[in-house]
């Protein structure tokens, strides 16, 4: 098998339209290798992700189709295809051409051909299945989380402030949640309330735009936490007040 066809993607969740791809791109003959995201690359493209690099790789690997899987290169997506050595590089119908892709594949001889999808991507979409998987109330929150991290991404007055510089707006959005409180205007409170919220997804972040920690790590700590302090509400109890005091207080002995 002489010629390589390089695809590419995130393969979080295999589904019908990935098969489809992989097996078009698999007519094209030759050896067909397939190239996964990083965990990296794919939160940094806002990618909310189920299963780790090594696990979506190992899914790929079972597909009849595909003769060799490699993990992208996080240093220069460009030396995954230099160590492929493609004919071709097939892209799905929804993919962009990355910033040098292009200029190296002329300069290399690469064919570049994207597929041509017959499939209704309303359904056949790793985001379309992952928002049928949840109830609305998830995919509100999904959808508001997304909307966050690309907030701090496209916007301009956003994606330029420290994060001392925005605990500002959190600080005074609780002001106005308290002042809204104070006079019962509970319109204002629910909308004072979503601010918050949205501010402090926000200056999660940009603290992990700093390099402070993953704004991941942030839902995961209380997740924590709660399962310490509040084991019950894990496992769908109803407790007296007593032992839910007791439990906490025991808890938080052992954290210390």
């Amino acid at each position: 098998m002489d010629k390589v066809v390089l695809a590419a993607g995130t393969f979080d969740i295999l589904h019908l339209g990935h098969v489809h791809y992989l097996a078009h791109a698999k007519e094209l003959g030759g050896k067909l290798v397939v190239v996964v995201a990083t965990d990296k690359f794919a939160r940094k493209h806002g990618k909310h992700l189920m299963h780790n690099q090594n696990e979506r790789a190992d899914l790929v690997k079972n597909l009849r189709m595909v003769d060799e899987v490699i993990i992208g290169d996080e240093a220069d997506m460009l030396n995954s295809v230099k160590n492929a050595k493609p004919s071709i590089i097939y892209l799905g119908y929804d993919q962009h051409v990355p910033d040098g892709l292009e200029r190296f594949c002329n300069q290399h001889g690469i064919e570049i051909i994207r597929d041509k999808c017959s499939m209704d991507p309303s359904r056949h979409k790793t985001s379309a299945i992952k928002r049928r998987m949840l109830n609305a109330k998830e995919r509100n929150l999904v959808e508001l989380i997304n909307l966050s991290e690309r907030n701090i991404r496209l916007c301009p007055w956003c994606g330029e402030r420290s994060s001392s510089q925005f605990l500002k707006e959190v600080v005074g959005e609780v002001e106005e949640l308290r002042q809204a409180f104070i006079s019962k205007d509970y319109d204002n409170v629910k909308e004072e309330i979503g601010d918050i919220i949205w501010d402090l997804l926000t200056l999660s972040h940009i603290c992990e735009k700093e390099g402070k920690f993953s704004s991941e790590s942030v839902p995961r700590s209380i997740l924590n936490k709660i399962e310490n302090r509040k084991p019950w509400l894990i496992r769908g109890e109803k407790v007296s007040k007593e032992d839910a005091e007791r439990i906490w207080k025991e808890a938080k002995k052992r954290e210390k």
